[in-house]
């Protein structure tokens, strides 16, 4: 008995590890405690002291049972929020070409992150091989309190990405408030601002391009933000696309566009290089430059990582 008790506590703690690395919902954590404390009852009332082959198909049972529970409680798709917690504070609501964006004032009260701000036209349906066109007016405020999808990319199980972070980056949290996964589109010709807290005017600007190594990469991650660069007082703008827009082959699988140069992307006017995979980072500075916040000077630099650079 007390043998099954141990391999039984070491068998559930290893499914929770499973649901939480998954990203399974909360329920996936009620219904495996309520699995354990049936299985107990069942060992202790049906199969102590019985033939060992019924012990096994009681142990399938319990290991089938936590197969359903991972399918039925699998994490929803969702965009990932700008905040931690359940009521961010918000920012003071800004006013932009296109149209008014309220923000969120991040945890420590000293900076301010306006998420998922269009700076171009989705490049779909018709646009998708032309130069990025100007995003669409909006009516009302913007919320811009969730980062926009990543671009289309090759996606991973949750399992896979929650690991990545624990080997790879060592930043792994547990988190019930995350347990969904972050969604891809070609529809990510979005830009995220983290700028001080308050009404600072005249503030250098950084446009920042993050890498993914022509394959991958989402700006929500810690080493992207600009929360460190906007509380050293600037503006930090980061982008939602890199340079190859989330896959080679939305980069490059047109004939009749040439190649550009990741330089020629970034002009001091609207001159498009002739691939939309460096035209589209060209919009996003041209959009910096013509929508300064709140009296920020023209931008300081640009800079990014791997492709972004």
């Amino acid at each position: 008995m007390i043998a099954f008790g141990i391999a039984l506590g070491l068998v559930a703690l290893l499914m929770a590890a499973i649901l939480e690395f998954n990203k399974n919902t909360v329920l996936g954590f009620v219904l495996l405690a309520l699995a354990a404390i049936g299985f107990i009852l069942l060992f202790v009332k049906v199969l102590y002291g019985s033939k060992w082959y019924w012990k096994l198909v009681g142990w399938l049972g319990f290991l089938l049972t936590f197969a359903g529970i991972l399918i039925l409680t699998w994490p929803s798709v969702k965009n990932v929020p700008a905040y931690r917690g359940n009521t961010p504070e918000r920012t003071q609501v800004v006013s932009l070409a296109d149209g008014d964006v309220r923000g969120v004032i991040l945890e420590d009260g000293a900076v301010e992150l306006y998420a998922g701000i269009p700076y171009a036209a989705p490049p779909v349906g018709d646009l998708r091989w032309k130069e990025p066109q100007d995003p669409a007016p909006w009516e009302g405020i913007l919320e811009a309190d969730h980062f926009a999808p990543m671009f289309s990319q090759p996606t991973h199980l949750p399992i896979y990405n929650s690991l990545s972070q624990v080997i790879g980056y060592h930043d792994y949290r547990i988190d019930l408030s995350d347990n969904f996964v972050a969604p891809v589109s070609e529809d990510a010709l979005y830009l995220n601002v983290w700028k001080p807290a308050g009404n600072a005017q005249g503030l250098p600007v950084l446009v920042y391009i993050h890498g993914g190594s022509l394959q991958s990469g989402q700006p929500w991650y810690e080493d992207y933000a600009g929360k460190g660069i906007a509380a050293a007082e600037g503006i930090f703008v980061g982008s939602m696309t890199k340079l190859n827009h989330g896959s080679i082959i939305w980069g490059w699988s047109s004939s009749t566009w040439g190649t550009g140069s990741a330089s020629s992307a970034f002009l001091p006017t609207r001159s498009w290089p002739p691939n939309p995979r460096t035209g589209r980072p060209a919009t996003m500075v041209c959009w910096t430059r013509s929508k300064r916040w709140n009296g920020s000077k023209t931008i300081l630099r640009r800079s990014g990582e791997i492709p972004g650079m």
